[in-house]
């Protein structure tokens, strides 16, 4: 969502100049994107969502483009929203449309190839443009004989018995939340946010329905809320209360805000380089489509 003097307003996921086009200080020059200056060989790695429409804008521009994915294939964390939210949202489709896009524009792919330091330094682009994703916090608590300790980045494997703590209240948390609540699993929430900040990254419109879904389906959300221990079978935690609580856990999955990723643009000193996206700036899939589409405009 993008702010304008205070008040929030919807745009969309896949066209990244709705609500932006002609905004001077965002792109000014309109929905239409500008032949290039000067021709210039980008690198864009990570091929994710940001990454993806980075390179299909560039290429679009004139510029030669290749696009380097550590995996075998593309589309990041589309893949585990996908898996996750199921396919009402369409999100299998749009990674077709963005792989297509590579295509239509001229994008050299390469897939299953790591790009560290010395190989971008090697092949030596013009500029490179840093879609990478965030990094998860190190998870702080090992799992017990009684109480499973997992990422969420796990969540499709499954999760042990019925009573499930999540850690964090971000858009991916919620998804989580809905995901095990659809399978009968009772959920309880523990986050350092406030209650009204559940959901963030989700449109301001989808979280109208999904949050009361979640409190209607019997989940409690402990806000400002920090845990201390995972125990046998339960959780330890401190909150606004005043009074350290503890609530059973049979698993517990942790879904804290992700964290950015740039070493990688701190090594390439000297090369022209931009991030985009969650390994800027974590928040969701419109933010990431939104930036790599603005940094292509001005590379």
């Amino acid at each position: 969502m993008l702010r304008r003097k205070g008040n929030f307003y919807e745009h969309c996921r896949v066209n990244a100049t709705h609500m932006r086009a002609y905004h001077p200080d965002v792109m000014p020059e309109g929905r239409g994107v500008l032949p290039a200056e000067t021709v210039k060989n980008i690198m864009v790695i990570g091929g994710g969502p940001a990454g993806m429409e980075a390179a299909a804008v560039a290429a679009k521009r004139g510029h030669k483009v290749t696009l380097v994915e550590k995996n075998g294939y593309l589309g990041g964390l589309l893949l585990f929203a996908n898996a996750i939210k199921g396919p009402h949202e369409n999100l299998a489709n749009l990674n077709t449309y963005l792989k297509k896009q590579l295509e239509l524009n001229g994008v050299e792919v390469v897939t299953g190839q790591a790009a560290d330091a010395e190989y971008v330094k090697a092949a030596a682009p013009d500029a490179v443009i840093l879609a990478v994703g965030g990094v998860r916090p190190a998870i702080e608590f090992a799992s017990t004989a009684g109480t499973h300790v997992m990422s969420i980045d796990d969540l499709a494997r499954g999760v042990e018995g019925n009573e499930i703590v999540v850690i964090g209240s971000n858009a991916q948390a919620v998804d989580a939340v809905q995901y095990l609540q659809a399978q009968g699993k009772h959920v309880t929430i523990i986050t350092e946010d406030a209650a009204d900040n559940l959901g963030k990254g989700q449109s301001s419109w989808v979280r109208t329905f999904t949050n009361p879904m979640i409190y209607a389906r019997g989940t409690r959300v402990w806000q400002h809320a920090k845990v201390l221990s995972v125990n046998d079978g339960s959780v330890t935690f401190s909150g606004e209360t005043g009074v350290d609580m503890t609530v059973k856990a049979d698993t517990v999955i942790d879904a804290r805000d992700m964290l950015p990723n740039t070493a990688l643009a701190d090594a390439l000193e000297g090369v022209e380089t931009v991030a985009v996206g969650d390994c800027n700036k974590p928040f969701n899939i419109a933010e990431a489509i939104a930036a790599g589409n603005i940094a292509a405009r001005n590379i």
